[in-house]
């Protein structure tokens, strides 16, 4: 899986539990929250990467980035704490 079809599937995922909660207590709300929790884990999307907006065009990149993937702009390397 690529990792825009990765965000995107974390953000639909996240959007789905999310109503799921909303949903309150009721019958077999238990069984649907399990299943939710289970396609998360069959999904298997890994950690969300870190994103950092460029200084110079401000659009978002993957922190570790050392280059801006829309102005090619250098970027400097992120600190040792997420920012």
């Amino acid at each position: 899986m690529r990792d825009e079809q990765r965000r995107r599937a974390r953000v639909l995922l996240t959007e789905l539990e999310a109503k799921v909660r909303a949903l309150g207590a009721g019958p077999g709300e238990t069984d649907v929250r399990t299943a939710v929790a289970a396609l998360g884990v069959a999904l298997d999307l890994g950690p969300e990467e870190l994103m950092r907006a460029c200084p110079v065009c401000g659009a978002t990149g993957m922190r570790a980035a050392t280059r801006c993937g829309t102005c090619w702009s250098r970027l400097t390397p992120p600190s040792a704490e997420p920012g």
